[in-house]
């Protein structure tokens, strides 16, 4: 995706928030995820209600995570995609 910086490579974790309605929705979810350690950077997409994590290559950030983060807001998330790159794990 064109919005990652490449300086380093990124896992990518995207979510479908059903909630999201304005910017103040959208400000609160971003904040929540950007403090989740590992999470690099935070999109939102507001008439999609699409959320894009780019995650630090090797960090241990998985959907559960971004969902622990979203609870105290009352956001639910579903995951829509994981890609991975370079990762070395067994499921």
């Amino acid at each position: 995706m064109s919005w990652f910086s490449r300086s380093a490579p990124t896992n990518e974790i995207q979510l479908h928030i059903e909630d999201l309605h304005c910017e103040m929705c959208a400000q609160t979810v971003k904040e929540a995820l950007k403090k989740v350690s590992g999470v690099k950077k935070v999109q939102v997409k507001l008439s999609k209600k699409q959320v894009n994590v780019a995650i630090i290559e090797n960090r241990e950030v998985d959907f559960a995570s971004l969902a622990s983060a979203l609870e105290p807001t009352g956001y639910q998330a579903d995951c829509w995609q994981e890609k991975r790159s370079g990762l070395k794990h067994s499921e």
